[in-house]
């Protein structure tokens, strides 16, 4: 099966070869608006507006995104964000030894 890498980062799979960003990036769109002031803090809600750059299904491809884009589309199960991540001893994260889907 082919993996194809639509975050900006190279992904670190430990035990396989590195995937690299395929120069596409997939998101999730949204806006903000205001709903209230609490003690002069403004609180707010998001509205999703979609998903970009997210390519239709293929044969035989899975797409690596970001955990929140996976989310947004959980009737997709062609995608995959990095699971059971591996960080360095300053917490930055070096990897994942996982792929996760959507149930």
């Amino acid at each position: 099966m082919k993996l194809i890498n639509l975050t900006p980062h190279t992904i670190t799979i430990f035990g396989h070869d590195p995937v690299p960003p395929s120069g596409y990036i997939a998101r999730v769109n949204t806006q903000m608006a205001q709903v209230a002031d609490v003690n002069g803090v403004p609180v707010v809600v998001t509205k999703n507006l979609g998903i970009s750059n997210l390519p239709d299904p293929q044969p035989d491809t899975m797409y690596i995104v970001a955990g929140l884009v996976r989310m947004f589309v959980p009737e997709r199960k062609d995608i995959c964000s990095p699971a059971k991540l591996l960080r360095n001893e300053h917490g930055v994260v070096v990897g994942c030894s996982a792929l996760e889907v959507n149930p």
